[in-house]
């Protein structure tokens, strides 16, 4: 949900400048809110709860105060959480100083949008009063180790843990949704960063068993679903995986979870079950047709890519990608 954006966009970005400020576009807000708002009165709570909506206003420097202070309201009168980008760039953090003379964190507090129903994702450049803000609002992280390796950052995971910001999750940002690589590549971030940055923070490396535990019960808090899921309890849904150790890779097993966090992929696992219902056995998928998923997901790709290509002629790169996509 973004609403606002910078005139020129594409031209500017290609020389490495940007405009000074964002144009601010109010109908383009509202007529996202409200489209945020049908999805959520349609899909929350359906499919016996499994599927879970909230609002997901953009980012900081794209957002007026009214707009987020709207979105707040909105999503506490439907009893729904808040996903929102926070010091993402060091485009983001320009922008916020020339137009507001604030931080994102700052800025986002004074909206009152932080809190435990809310989710910052990112949040990769944060000051020590940015840190402290967020430790005692109870500001949920969703933490993307992929996005940082794929832009070869360092991870501020370890600055988040030396503030004492607990309520993390693990999550992929639409880079190969594979949680067993999202543990490793956490892992990897973190020891690059006591190599690297600071050698004293060594004790404060997450162990194989803390990192699994940020993408189970730290995602699902996240999400205030860590009374229904992330752990296996009773009382909660049947939501289980069960992976085959019997593999090269997995061998010797001397400590399950640390060869989970350490070795293990997606490929490994050999049955799902969702809500007390198996949907994988022994690799093959019962509840769809996995063929016509798939070959689905291909035709709607060029659909959206030729939809963005035909309405936004400013983006001269998208338009030569995708007459060698199609």
């Amino acid at each position: 949900m973004s609403f606002s954006r910078p005139p020129s966009t594409w031209g500017a970005r290609a020389r490495g400048t940007y405009p000074a400020i964002y144009e601010y576009q109010p109908e383009e807000a509202e007529k996202r809110i409200l489209a945020n708002e049908a999805l959520i009165d349609t899909w929350n709570g359906a499919e016996n709860g499994r599927i879970t909506c909230s609002f997901g206003p953009h980012a900081p420097d794209t957002l007026t105060q009214d707009v987020l202070k709207e979105v707040k309201t909105k999503a506490d009168e439907r009893g729904v959480g808040i996903m929102i980008h926070i010091a993402q760039s060091p485009r983001e953090l320009q922008m916020m100083r020339i137009r507001h003379r604030m931080t994102s964190v700052e800025y986002l507090e004074k909206a009152g949008i932080l809190g435990p129903r809310t989710i910052g994702a990112h949040c990769t450049y944060m000051t020590q009063k940015d840190l402290e803000i967020f430790r005692k609002s109870d500001t949920h992280i969703a933490h993307c180790p992929n996005n940082f390796i794929r832009r070869g950052r360092g991870t501020p995971l370890m600055p988040w843990l030396k503030a004492g910001i607990s309520n993390i999750g693990l999550a992929s940002d639409n880079i190969l949704h594979d949680p067993f690589e999202l543990m490793r590549f956490t892992n990897y971030l973190a020891l690059q960063y006591v190599q690297f940055t600071d050698p004293d923070s060594l004790h404060l490396v997450p162990t194989p068993f803390e990192i699994l535990e940020m993408a189970t019960m730290g995602s699902a808090k996240g999400l205030g679903l860590d009374g229904e899921i992330g752990s296996l309890e009773m009382g909660k849904k049947a939501d289980v995986i069960i992976v085959d150790l019997q593999k090269p890779h997995l061998t010797p097993t001397l400590d399950v979870v640390a060869n989970l966090v350490h070795y293990a992929n997606g490929n490994d696992v050999e049955m799902s079950i969702i809500d007390g219902e198996i949907v994988m056995d022994k690799r093959v998928i019962r509840s769809v047709d996995e063929d016509m998923a798939l070959r689905k997901a291909e035709n709607s790709s060029v659909e959206v890519w030729e939809a963005f290509n035909t309405e936004y002629k400013q983006f001269p790169e998208v338009a030569e990608l995708f007459k060698h996509f199609t």
